[in-house]
């Protein structure tokens, strides 16, 4: 997901980026996870992880470190004089030091409506409930997902929609979201102080879908069952 959101918000016209990598790799899960809502569609953008020279050439500099919290990663932001973090997949909870020091914040887009659908699986826990599908732009805090909002947008689908297409979606408006969004904190010196804060007594923590709710989620859009699942 990196590559892409380093080319929308090339597109989009996100000036002075870096990239901060941490050496943690992706999990097999993880992994089998992204190939079973995508089955690598976004194959076809060719940018896949070992596109960096790629970026390079459009003078992104790549940084790597141990740990996005140690001290290194923090001495390296202070280096750089970054203002505003994005998390485009970071693989670890960040810590009260990287956010506090943020003045602009860490930016994060979530898959699902806050403060309803916190947590995991909110596309198909929204399915299973028929709420609205949709990305949530929010500042991070100490908490999960429960930091200021700054936009959401909710979705409709074709009424023949797989859940492919729906998490396809999903991802792709994320993606645009997110370049609009930085674009914006960068033009306009957007900070978190300037959103209200989340109702965290709204919706819930949503945990990992299981596989037996799985199969009704996968049920409820192939009997056309989902009602926002129609233009």
């Amino acid at each position: 997901m990196l590559f892409l959101y380093l080319n929308h918000a090339l597109k989009k016209g996100v000036k002075n980026i870096s990239v901060i990598c941490d050496s943690k790799l992706l999990s097999k899960k993880d992994i089998d996870l992204w190939n079973i809502r995508t089955k690598n569609k976004f194959d076809i953008y060719g940018l896949g992880a070992n596109k960096i020279y790629t970026f390079a050439r459009q003078k992104i500099p790549f940084y790597f470190v141990n740990n996005h919290n140690d001290v290194d990663c923090l001495n390296l932001i202070a280096s750089l004089k970054i203002n505003c973090l994005f998390n485009a997949g970071t693989p670890r909870k960040l810590s009260d030091k990287i956010i506090s020091n943020m003045e602009y914040g860490v930016v994060n887009v979530h898959p699902g409506i806050l403060p309803f659908y916190r947590g995991c699986s909110a596309v198909e826990w929204a399915i299973l409930n028929n709420d609205p599908i949709g990305n949530t732009v929010h500042y991070m805090d100490s908490g999960y997902d429960s930091g200021p909002i700054v936009i959401a947008e909710k979705y409709k689908f074709k009424r023949n929609s797989t859940y492919e297409d729906i998490r396809i979606k999903t991802y792709r408006k994320n993606f645009l979201l997110a370049s609009k969004v930085l674009l914006e904190i960068q033009k306009n010196k957007l900070t978190p102080d300037g959103f209200p804060k989340q109702d965290v007594t709204e919706g819930k923590n949503w945990p990992p879908i299981g596989k037996n709710d799985m199969k009704k989620v996968l049920s409820r859009i192939s009997k056309k069952l989902y009602i926002y699942q129609c233009l």
